[in-house]
C-alpha cells in the first residue's frame, strides 16, 4: 500500500513508482480538480507510468453540466502529456438516486428542475466494471468511452419508486431559481 495525496503532490511519485497503468479518479473537491489532476499527470510523466485511464463525465467537451468545465481541462492536461490514455466518461451514478431514496419515500417527492431531461445512469459497480476491462485489457488507448445506461425523466423514476414501493413518490418541477 502506498500514500497518495491529490492535495499533497510531493505523495504522488512515490505512489506512482513502477505503475504501468493508472486509474485516475476525479477527485472530489469541485474548484481543486484541475490542479490536483494535473498534479497526478506530471507525477505519471517522471514515473513512466504506460497508461491512465480517467473517470471524467459524460460528453466532457459539449455538455452544460456544472462539473464539466474541470473534467474537460483534466482531459486537456492528460492529452498534452503525451502519455497514453483512455477516457472512462462515467454517467450519473444511480447510488445517487437511491442514496435518497429515504427522503422520497418520506416526502412523496422528488424535487428537481431538470424538465424532461433525461439522465443515463448506471451503478458505480457497472463503472467499475467498465474501468477494470480498459485497465486489464488492449486496444483501448486514445479510446473515449461514454458510459452510463438506460436513460430516464425524474418523473420516470418517481413513477418506478412508486411501483417498487408501493408509496406514491412524484416529481415537483420548479424554476431554476427556486431549486437552486
Amino acid at each position: 500500500m502506498r500514500e497518495g495525496d491529490y492535495s499533497r503532490p510531493e505523495t504522488l511519485p512515490g505512489a506512482l513508482e513502477g505503475v504501468d497503468r493508472l486509474l485516475l479518479v476525479s477527485g472530489s473537491e469541485v474548484g481543486r480538480r484541475i490542479p490536483q489532476h494535473t498534479a497526478v499527470v506530471e507525477a505519471a510523466q517522471q514515473a513512466g507510468v504506460g497508461l491512465i485511464a480517467y473517470t471524467s463525465i459524460l460528453r466532457a467537451d459539449t455538455t452544460e453540466l456544472i462539473l464539466a468545465p474541470e473534467h474537460k481541462a483534466t482531459e486537456a492536461v492528460i492529452r498534452e502529456s503525451g502519455i497514453p490514455f483512455t477516457f472512462l466518461r462515467n454517467g450519473s451514478y444511480i447510488e445517487n438516486f437511491t442514496g435518497q431514496l429515504d427522503r422520497y419515500l418520506q416526502t412523496g417527492h422528488i424535487v428537481g428542475a431538470s424538465g424532461d431531461a433525461s439522465v443515463s445512469g448506471a451503478t458505480r459497480a457497472d463503472l467499475a466494471e467498465a474501468a477494470a476491462t480498459v485497465l486489464a485489457g488492449t486496444g483501448h488507448a486514445g479510446v473515449v468511452y461514454e458510459l452510463g445506461g438506460p436513460a430516464f425523466t425524474m418523473s420516470e423514476l418517481a413513477a418506478a419508486i412508486t411501483e417498487v414501493t408501493e408509496t406514491p413518490v412524484d416529481y415537483v418541477e420548479l424554476p431554476v431559481g427556486q431549486f437552486v
